[in-house]
């Protein structure tokens, strides 16, 4: 299996990390796997490649915006790849509903945002994927490997917590900012 991800590069945050462990484990299992783009030192351990015909399936990793994509070459991808090889893994979350807590914390700021997303998404795909292993939106399909790497655990001399919750909230930064 030929999979070619397509997402917005950031070299040390976002789903980086995922996919160049996902490269990792599709060159151990006899699999092409590789990011959309040309190749670029920054990126340890990613393969890249525009050759779209190449691949079976696309994957449209999509985390914190949409705008990145207008510098792209979507109508091409979307010629050239069928839809029913095309999904989109949702990495964070935004084709839940909208969630809102004590008032201001937020996946969307209203609907309307929310449908514009929902819209994006039904132009490029009609598979959802979404790294989780509590699906919340039927349709939605779960993927519990997410590129996990466990040589890159940071190990401590003492154990200061019994358990730490490592995950992200841009409206959180009001608390953490203040700790």
């Amino acid at each position: 299996m030929n999979v070619l991800f397509i997402m917005d590069k950031r070299v040390n945050a976002g789903s980086i990390h995922a996919v160049a462990n996902h490269i990792k484990a599709g060159d151990d299992l006899g699999h092409t796997i590789a990011l959309y783009g040309h190749a670029d030192p920054r990126y340890d351990g990613v393969r890249f490649s525009t050759d779209i015909e190449f691949f079976d399936r696309v994957v449209f990793i999509i985390e914190s915006g949409l705008r990145w994509m207008s510098g792209l070459r979507v109508p091409r991808v979307l010629e050239a790849v069928p839809r029913e090889r095309r999904a989109i893994l949702d990495a964070d979350g935004m084709h839940n509903p909208l969630i809102v807590i004590d008032g201001y914390d937020r996946n969307f700021a209203s609907e309307p945002e929310r449908a514009t997303w929902l819209r994006h998404y039904e132009l490029l795909a009609d598979r959802i994927l979404q790294p989780t292993t509590d699906v919340r939106v039927s349709g939605v399909r779960a993927v519990p490997f997410y590129g996990y790497d466990l040589t890159r655990r940071a190990r401590a001399s003492s154990k200061r917590f019994d358990i730490v919750h490592v995950g992200h909230n841009w409206w959180r930064w009001r608390e953490v900012s203040s700790c």
